[in-house]
């Protein structure tokens, strides 16, 4: 492999591998690592009967994401490495002959370009889809639909007889790099296996929406404006595929990304909100109706959903609530009752230390941790769109952070995802295996032995 930086510490959180630009990919494959488990060995062309002669000129080759996950090398946020997949190749997939396109955007990319525009988030979702729509894009999406079923199943899996131990949100990508690179023996047994938000659309797209469409999934073209570069990895894990192999999503792009993408000026394409068209899922955005969530959470509120079903379901319930460092801690009890259960959210990497240790030393306090890598959460995701004067994002954050607030719960759009489950399961009996994921430990030694032996 040529053109890599060597192996490096950052906060005793990771060694990883940083490709640059150059990079090409010259790691074997899982299977052929599996056959010689004591080295990766480096091919040279003295050694490959196959090879090229000397005086060959060698071919460039490109890195794609998929290839990055499969190296499983690196758990970083470097543009250079992302940007493999970049707005360029959403452009590509729009101008491409795929029989439908759609668009999934994320809340909270929806709320950043909504500051950086001057407008609400309902009249950006609905001025965007406008613009898409009008440039042959056939469908819209609000990812926080597909939240719906994710809050539901992690819901359900917190509420297991035979759960052991805290169960902790697998929806941040970053943190579930973290958790199989690092921790896999403490971390992530404990990850909730519900997929985020962001593949749960994938799935409906491609299988659901698919079959209602009478077409095949790979004649869907779906792309996702998400408010990270780790989203990028996570559309391409490889598990993140239906039985075919066919991509949930094909494309990711960060919200400063699109914001680029999308016109100036909006005005055109504004439309006020109506109440008379009868609308479900697919065209809620282009009628300026967004899915909220109450309660402090940026990034799907999945610890307030939890505490607002226990509150909902059990008398005399009793919450206690507190801001503490990077997150806001609830305390639930049941006046007459032995209930006592600790659930909180928490941000940024230093909390996932905070957390790995108390796994380690089996005195973790809480039953429940929506944990996100991100500082701030979501809304504070690399990839929302910043100011050129760093002084300025601290209050772009707290703005967008704002703008997301204002996006409240819908009940027609509730009503809607009851109803598309219900088809779902009729025309996909086994579409429950659509909503999981599956966690594997990465080869980490294998590779830092083969980094260090460049």
């Amino acid at each position: 492999m040529q053109n890599i930086n060597g192996v490096i510490k950052i906060n005793n959180a990771n060694d990883f591998i940083l490709p640059n630009v150059k990079c090409s990919v010259g790691i074997p494959s899982a299977s052929a690592v599996q056959k010689d488990t004591s080295q990766i060995k480096i091919h040279s062309k003295k050694n490959d009967p196959n090879s090229a002669p000397e005086d060959s000129a060698p071919k460039p080759v490109k890195v794609t994401l998929s290839d990055c996950m499969s190296c499983t090398g690196c758990v970083t946020s470097s543009e250079e490495l992302f940007q493999a997949q970049d707005i360029n190749e959403f452009k590509k997939g729009l101008e491409s002959e795929a029989q439908f396109k759609v668009v999934t955007l994320s809340p909270q990319s929806i709320s950043s370009i909504a500051v950086k525009r001057g407008l609400s988030p309902q009249v950006v979702a609905a001025a965007i889809a406008s613009y898409l729509k009008s440039i042959g894009i056939h469908y819209v999406l609000d990812s926080s639909f597909a939240r719906e079923l994710t809050q539901q199943r992690i819901y359900d899996d917190f509420v297991r007889p035979d759960r052991t131990g805290p169960l902790i949100t697998g929806v941040c990508p970053g943190v579930v790099a973290f958790a199989e690179k690092n921790e896999p023996k403490t971390l992530m047994p404990q990850l909730s296996v519900t997929r985020s938000p962001m593949l749960i659309s994938g799935a409906l797209v491609k299988d659901y929406l698919a079959q209602s469409l009478g077409t095949v999934p790979s004649a869907i073209f779906h792309a996702c404006v998400m408010p990270c570069f780790d989203k990028k990895l996570e559309a391409f894990r490889a598990d993140a595929k239906l039985a075919d192999g066919t991509q949930l999503v094909d494309c990711v792009v960060t919200s400063a990304e699109f914001e680029s993408f999308i016109p100036a000026d909006l005005t055109p394409y504004i439309i006020q909100p109506t109440t008379v068209t009868p609308f479900d899922w697919t065209s809620a955005l282009e009628h300026a109706y967004l899915q909220g969530s109450s309660g402090d959470s940026t990034s799907g509120s999945y610890a307030e959903y939890i505490v607002s079903r226990m509150e909902r379901d059990l008398p005399n319930a009793i919450v206690e609530r507190k801001k503490i460092y990077e997150g806001v801690e609830f305390h639930i009890t049941q006046a007459g009752a032995d209930l006592d259960k600790r659930i909180v959210i928490l941000n940024g990497y230093r909390n996932f230390q905070r957390v790995v240790n108390q796994l380690k030393t089996g005195k973790t306090k809480y039953d429940f941790v929506e944990l996100m890598a991100c500082p701030g959460g979501c809304a504070n995701g690399a990839g929302q769109v910043r100011s050129d004067k760093p002084h300025e994002n601290k209050k772009i954050l707290d703005e967008v952070t704002a703008a997301y607030r204002t996006i409240a719960p819908d009940e027609i759009i509730r009503d809607s995802f009851a109803h598309v489950l219900n088809q779902w399961s009729e025309v996909n009996p086994n579409y429950e295996k659509l909503i999981y994921a599956k966690y594997e430990a990465a080869r980490v030694n294998e590779l830092i032995e083969a980094a260090n032996a460049w």
